[in-house]
């Protein structure tokens, strides 16, 4: 698959129309049911919801050359410490990332991108 910077566009709008959908499931839902543990790989609903906006931070900055999260993936989990806190940051890095995607050309997608996946660890893309 080659990615243009249309699609770019179109993922960034749909990464933000779903990440609207859960701050609104949020809603519903007190601050102790945010953080119950739920038996899930991250545990609560907001580990869950922190590591997914840890991730996207992590790649923007990847993608960026800006600075990364301020925190290691270690503590990923607990990456805002309230739901308002996220909630400000998950609209905050999903303006961003369309902004990004608007601003990308064809030629900045051309190539491939090396991943270093820790201190230890490297994956190259996949070819092509």
């Amino acid at each position: 698959m080659i990615v243009t910077p249309e699609y770019c566009v179109t993922m960034a709008r749909y990464n933000a129309w779903q990440n609207r959908q859960v701050i609104a499931a949020f809603a519903g839902l007190d601050e102790e049911a945010l953080r119950a543990e739920r038996g899930a790989f991250f545990g609560s609903l907001l580990a869950t919801a922190n590591h997914l906006l840890w991730g996207d931070r992590m790649w923007l900055s990847r993608l960026t050359g800006t600075k990364g999260p301020t925190v290691p993936g270690s503590e990923s989990t607990t990456f805002c410490a309230t739901p308002a806190d996220w909630e400000m940051a998950r609209y905050r890095t999903d303006a961003e990332i369309l902004l990004w995607a608007e601003r990308l050309r064809a030629v900045d997608l051309a190539g491939e991108l090396d991943v270093v996946l820790g201190a230890d660890q490297w994956q190259p893309s996949p070819s092509p």
